[in-house]
């Protein structure tokens, strides 16, 4: 059965609707079920009578008129739950009011809140009429997008590595290629031998002279080279060994008596012959290539430039940098640049330097 009011279902022995408070007209009444002579009364029992719990119902029964009678001192208020009924699928607003039956006059009126399925909370009963309440409707939240914020945060860290590309790459010093250390190994073989050119015949093998030189370029613009000790020693050994070889083979091939001899056979036939031992004469030899000059000529220090394709120097920390004096280089790495001349006054210079060579950066 559904109310001829609001069109929501209600129970067939309902005599109120318990959704708009209209009266049922065509209620049948509930069997055994005791009513009072005041209309307020019996929409009280009503709603108890829902409260229980559902059985079939019994034959219905006229209902006796009911008697005016003193309402009681107090009526609690009472909170129905409505029985468990199908729900329509929506049910359209009820704009109508309900008007409560007046009490005799003095009697107090009770209070109650009917129960309306899906309603929020509980409607308070005013006298003289009843409107229910429904809740505004709540449009969906809509959830802002992300992607747009994402792809603004990307693009402004791209920015900033770009900027700071661009300022590297403008900033940039030709000299800064050449901050830290770096060493070199230079070819002095050419320089060396030719002390012993003209018996370089009497040399039946093959020999090297490198030094190893290392070079250090200040971020104040200043620089320093030096010779390493344990190359300088190595050049020293190797070209007193060029003397003996060329001395045991000018012996022998001179006089043929003594193209057998060893070489200790020819060492005590000298040092018999000439009065010294032939470490003696040896050293006295070597001393013709002045080896410690050679270290103080290659200890440099002073001022440098550099641009796209040289690097200028100076012959002291108290002078300034010399464009008639410079290297040629190229760079082949962050690790490695090539120096492929060492130019003096217009002109391509070993007195220092033996070009090419390649400095390998160590820290």
């Amino acid at each position: 059965m559904f109310c001829q009011n609001c069109g929501k279902e209600i129970a067939e022995n309902a005599a109120f609707c318990p959704h708009c408070g209209a009266k049922n007209e065509n209620a049948q009444t509930a069997p055994s079920t005791p009513v009072s002579g005041n209309k307020t009364e019996a929409f009280i029992a009503e709603k108890k009578a829902q409260q229980q719990p559902v059985t079939p119902p019994a034959p219905p029964v006229q209902a006796a008129p009911a008697a005016a009678q003193p309402a009681p001192q107090q009526v609690p208020p009472i909170n129905p739950a409505p029985a468990a009924q199908p729900m329509p699928q929506q049910a359209p607003p009820v704009n109508s009011a309900y008007t409560a039956p007046r009490a005799p006059q003095g009697a107090p009126q009770p209070p109650f809140t009917p129960a309306a399925q899906q309603a929020p909370a509980q409607q308070p009963f005013v006298q003289g009429g009843y409107t229910p309440a429904y809740p505004a409707a709540t449009p969906p939240v809509q959830k802002k997008s992300r992607a747009g914020i994402i792809v603004g945060i990307v693009a402004g860290v791209f920015a900033v590595i770009a900027v700071i590309v661009i300022v590297v790459l403008f900033s940039a010093k030709p000299e800064k290629q050449f901050y830290g250390e770096w060493k070199a190994t230079m070819d002095y073989t050419e320089l060396f031998e030719s002390s012993f050119a003209a018996n370089k015949q009497y040399l039946d093998k093959d020999v090297k002279f490198e030094l190893e030189m290392k070079f250090v370029f200040q971020k104040d613009g200043t620089y320093e080279v030096t010779v390493e000790d344990a190359s300088i020693k190595a050049a020293e050994a190797t070209y007193k060994e060029c003397i003996e070889t060329i001395f045991f083979n000018t012996v022998r091939q001179s006089n043929k008596m003594f193209q057998n001899y060893t070489d200790e056979q020819i060492k005590a036939l000298y040092e018999k012959s000439a009065g010294q031992t032939f470490e003696e004469y040896i050293d006295s030899v070597a001393k013709s290539v002045n080896f410690s000059a050679i270290k103080e000529k290659g200890h440099l220090k002073g001022n440098y430039q550099v641009d796209e394709e040289h690097f200028y120097l100076s012959s002291g920390t108290d002078k300034q940098v010399d464009e008639n004096i410079y290297a040629v280089y190229q760079v082949q790495s962050d690790t490695a640049i090539r120096v492929t001349d060492y130019i003096i006054n217009g002109e391509s210079s070993d007195d220092v330097f033996m070009t090419p060579f390649t400095m390998q950066k160590v820290k």
